[in-house]
């Protein structure tokens, strides 16, 4: 926002005054007029230019919290001779919590990855952003592939016939930014490929890890096995060249 003083090398005060506040919030004190091009690093209130008439113009930068949710809001300039300047009247949007969640299913996943329970061959899921500032945009990935975007919340009708699990990927934007949340991978499979309880459930990652390791012990023993071969050939290579050779050296003792 933004408010013009007339006078020329003035103190004046900067303060707030809202819709739900019965006071003036002074922000600061600055000095108008030949000193308006000095601003000070990190200072909310600053002096931003002065006209030919010699009028100071003044700005102030101020974070918006919940506190001032759609208020209306104006700047209150007030010289030491007590005169005071109105800026015009501005209305705020609705200002949300910063919240860094992504909603799937209306819960929130403790961490950057989740288990999700399909009990039906048309499960739908649900990613949402209605707490985090606007606009944002909800993303689903299905096994690396863009299956559902939309603006606040997106929805996935998913259909897992496959033994397999799929991997779901959550990624929200916001105001274009895509890096705003940490995308949340979650594995999903149906109720008939899912286990009795819960810790069997839980127990997926597990057996998956133990299968990488199995394969991984096989391909071991495996390359093991090709190097024994290898070395078993060139042992009887060897041998049969030793033979030869001494063979022809007991020849050669003979003829002489």
């Amino acid at each position: 926002m933004e408010g013009a003083s007339p006078g020329y090398s003035k103190v004046v005060e900067l303060g707030l005054k809202t819709s739900q506040l019965s006071h003036i919030h002074i922000l600061c004190v600055l000095q108008t007029g030949h000193t308006c091009s000095e601003r000070e690093e990190g200072y909310p209130c600053y002096c931003d230019s002065v006209d030919d008439d010699k009028t100071s113009h003044l700005v102030f930068n101020i974070t918006a919290t919940t506190s001032v949710s759609q208020a209306d809001i104006r700047l209150q300039v007030s010289h030491i001779n007590k005169s005071q300047i109105f800026s015009e009247t501005r209305s705020l949007p609705e200002i949300f919590e910063k919240t860094e969640s992504i909603q799937i299913n209306d819960l929130v996943p403790d961490t950057d990855s989740c288990f999700l329970k399909l009990n039906t061959s048309d499960d739908v899921i649900n990613s949402c952003c209605h707490n985090m500032p606007q606009p944002c945009v909800s993303t689903i990935y299905r096994n690396g592939l863009k299956v559902a975007s939309s603006d606040v919340c997106s929805s996935y009708q998913a259909r897992e016939f496959s033994a397999w699990a799929s991997i779901y990927k959550f990624t929200v934007s916001v105001c274009g930014d895509e890096h705003f949340v940490k995308p949340v991978t979650c594995i999903a499979e149906h109720g008939e490929h899912l286990s009795q309880n819960a810790d069997e459930s839980l127990d997926f990652p597990c057996r998956y890890t133990a299968a990488i390791f199995r394969l991984t012990i096989a391909i071991l023993l495996l390359l093991l096995l090709m190097v024994l071969i290898q070395t078993s050939i060139i042992f009887h290579r060897l041998r049969d060249y030793c033979a030869r050779k001494k063979e022809g050296t007991q020849s050669r003792n003979i003829h002489f």
